[in-house]
């Protein structure tokens, strides 16, 4: 949701921190609050590390101008629940319980065996052997292709598989 997760789920925090994404990777740190609250700050001085860094609030202005225009949030949600679709058929496939966790968008998935642990090294060692830094959590990108999703699959389908020879 454009905004921030606490206005999907109605939450008026009194004072939130918005970093990493909004800058789409340059430093920026931006808090929103309650008018009662950051009128307080303006009796003080509030340094931070990025505050003399102007290029964080370029990049911060240029990156919620286009997850506007494309709705960036639609379109990762929407690849996020492809990939748990999928990822939930090969597990299936291969005699596993996987069970989801997270936003569409921010996927964490786990397989449902007391080895849970020794799974997750399996998929994390694996996925680095056949170049995708990735563990069972999934942070979707508007950047990932239907070819990168569908490579991705067929990777975890493998280790699924290996998998499901240890059990």
């Amino acid at each position: 949701m454009y905004g921030g997760l606490h206005l999907k789920y109605g939450v008026n925090p009194d004072i939130a921190m918005f970093g990493k994404a909004i800058g789409n990777g340059y430093s920026i740190t931006s808090i929103i609050g309650k008018k009662r609250i950051m009128k307080l700050s303006n009796r003080s001085f509030i340094s931070s590390t990025f505050w003399s860094e102007r290029s964080g609030f370029v990049a911060g202005i240029a990156t919620l101008n286009e997850m506007k225009r494309i709705k960036s949030w639609k379109i990762i949600s929407a690849k996020g629940r492809k990939i748990k679709r999928l990822l939930s058929l090969e597990a299936k496939k291969w005699g596993l319980i996987i069970k989801f966790s997270g936003l569409d968008a921010l996927i964490k998935f786990n397989i449902l065996n007391p080895k849970i642990k020794y799974y997750q090294k399996i998929i994390t060692s694996e996925m680095i052997k056949n170049n995708f830094l990735a563990t069972n959590s999934i942070y979707v990108s508007v950047t990932h292709t239907e070819k990168l999703i569908k490579k991705y699959v067929k990777e975890m389908s493998k280790i699924f598989k290996k998998i499901s020879h240890k059990k």
